[in-house]
């Protein structure tokens, strides 16, 4: 079963953006998460969902620490109305949906 989300304009840019530091010792899904909370304009804590009702945080998580240095990747979800790309770098970009 695949799941898919409406494109977004290529050219659009991100609503939310975060960077999640190398030695950070949180980890990366709750860079995510706070990302998500900038583009909604709330605190993580004021969210009124939780990030694994859209994906496995540990996986996420999982494959940022397990991730050598050398590898570039992504990973692109959508969390209601917005899509969220979390690259092999930390960055992490929420944009609008649609």
């Amino acid at each position: 079963m695949a799941i898919t989300t409406p494109p977004r304009e290529p050219d659009s840019m991100p609503v939310a953006e975060r960077h999640h530091p190398p030695a950070a010792s949180e980890p990366l899904s709750r860079t995510v998460f706070a990302a998500l909370a900038g583009a909604e304009g709330v605190e993580p804590t004021d969210l009124d969902f939780e990030l694994y009702d859209y994906l496995d945080p540990e996986a996420l998580d999982a494959l940022y620490r397990h991730s050598s240095s050398g590898e570039d990747w992504s990973v692109t979800f959508a969390v209601r109305d917005y899509e969220v790309r979390a690259e092999s770098s930390g960055r992490v970009a929420v944009y609008e949906i649609g």
